[in-house]
């Protein structure tokens, strides 16, 4: 999945192709890089407590065949069911390939 998020001028472009952990590709002119990149690429292996939220929240999103656990943050699911919704919630304009939401 290839989307773009766009604030006034500036824009951020996110490739999950491959849907892997730490390698999803992230372009673009604008600090939204910096953020969406922290956001995607780290953070995704679950220890103690993480576990059971993630466990609670996102269970069908969790790769248990990885040491150690990891929540599949590179996946089209959790862009589209949890990402995705928290950018819109930001008021900034939203692209997802020929699809584009205006929230403002």
């Amino acid at each position: 999945m290839v989307f773009k998020v766009i604030n006034g001028e500036k824009s951020a472009i996110v490739d999950n192709t491959g849907e892997e952990n730490g390698k999803v590709k992230i372009t673009g002119n604008s600090d939204l890089v910096r953020v969406l990149d922290f956001h995607i690429n780290n953070d995704y292996e679950l220890f103690g407590d993480l576990y059971k939220v993630a466990l609670k929240n996102f269970s069908d999103l969790i790769l248990k065949n990885k040491t150690p656990v990891q929540l599949h943050k590179a996946s089209d699911a959790y862009l589209k069911q949890y990402l995705i919704p928290k950018i819109l919630e930001g008021a900034l304009k939203f692209k997802i390939q020929d699809l584009t939401v205006n929230i403002s």
